[in-house]
């Protein structure tokens, strides 16, 4: 019989205790506990030019930590907090031609390794290279099945064939359990009659999950808090969100392959019928669940905060809980922005927390059995 490797374990222990802890150090300066979503941002470039986006807008910036500098950061991450996942971001992260090396670096110290791409750049050969370099988690973004609204939400005529192409190339060569192959999908009003269909289709693909995130503004527009008013991506119809929103529920209910908590979506009604007051009657967890390392080594809490340290200049953990930190969490807790809505963002009950732990558990990547 397999022994399970106990390290692997206590960080799924550990994610269940954050969220019995987390909400308890809402608007405290210090927290006991380190971060539940680190991320290290691989890429702040896009080759895609999507319609609700602006990332593709911006200069690619010129100081940017080299594989040494990543590697160093990483390094010092795991000497922090032992076993986690690292959430690796972009822009579009397969961009970075160092991205693989990476990947296998953090695999090799036992770091959980997760993904997010539009799978553009996905070929053959940087498929095989994906799954030997044991990354843990990959999800592609696919907001629908229609070819054409597809490309002309992403800008870009190949970007549905692209993402299908990838989409398929990895699950002809994972490994059973790694990586585990996802898709992201935002739900907008272009796209809300078809996520149902999106649910049935990941089934049938032999897809692990489908992620939903509700839309948001561009974080470098400016915050605006009516900016859904003029938004062409708002789902005003607030009967039909209801509709799919609970129809959601009740597939993840039935067993199908959905990645979201159940609170997810009766967030997401609670969203969209009021984005404005869902800001301010929510809390926001992000001053004690992120740890947000920049393309520079930069570090934040919050995208629309001040950075609070550098990796590569301070311990992380000193970052953590320094004044700069300390001083941000207060500030966040009296934050009243809709971002709250965000999947960085958003608390786990107890029973769903358990229901994870069982889930994971059940896909130990194999690098993880002793």
């Amino acid at each position: 019989m397999d022994k399970i490797n106990t390290k692997f374990v206590l960080y799924q222990l550990s994610k269940i205790g954050y969220s019995f802890l987390a909400p308890n150090f809402l608007g405290r300066k210090k927290i006991p506990f380190g971060p539940s979503f680190v991320s290290l941002e691989a890429e702040d470039g896009c080759n895609l030019r999507c319609l609700h986006c602006d990332i593709w807008e911006k200069e690619r910036s010129p100081k940017r930590m080299n594989l040494k500098q990543m590697k160093e950061a990483v390094l010092r991450l795991k000497n922090w907090l032992g076993i986690f996942q690292l959430n690796l971001t972009g822009g579009e992260p397969f961009l970075n031609k160092d991205i693989i090396p990476l990947i296998e670096f953090a695999s090799t110290w036992g770091i959980l390794v997760h993904t997010n791409s539009n799978g553009f750049l996905i070929d053959q050969k940087l498929a095989r290279e994906i799954v030997k370099s044991e990354l843990n988690s990959l999800s592609i973004s696919l907001d629908s099945l229609k070819p054409e609204k597809y490309n002309k939400l992403r800008g870009n005529k190949e970007a549905f064939q692209r993402a299908i192409r990838a989409l398929e190339m990895i699950s002809e060569i994972r490994r059973p359990t790694e990586p585990f192959l996802s898709i992201t999908t935002v739900v907008m009003r272009q796209n809300l009659g078809e996520l149902e269909k999106l649910v049935h289709w990941t089934k049938e693909q032999g897809l692990d999950a489908i992620f939903f995130q509700a839309i948001w503004q561009n974080f470098d527009a400016g915050y605006d808090p009516t900016w859904f008013k003029s938004s062409d991506f708002w789902p005003h119809d607030l009967k039909k969100v209801k509709k799919v929103m609970n129809r959601l529920i009740q597939l993840k209910k039935e067993g199908y392959p959905i990645g979201n908590k159940m609170e997810d979506f009766k967030r997401y009604n609670e969203y969209f019928a009021n984005p404005v007051s869902f800001g301010k009657s929510n809390p926001c967890f992000v001053g004690v669940n992120n740890f947000d390392v920049d393309i520079t080594g930069k570090v934040r809490l919050c995208f629309n905060f001040p950075r609070v340290g550098n990796i590569l200049k301070e311990k992380p953990e000193n970052i953590w809980n320094g004044k700069r930190a300390q001083a941000q969490r207060l500030e966040i807790a009296r934050c009243e922005r809709g971002c709250k809505i965000l999947l960085c963002n958003t608390p786990m009950s107890r029973k769903e927390a358990l229901l994870m732990l069982a889930n994971k558990i059940k896909r130990l990547p194999k690098r993880l059995i002793e």
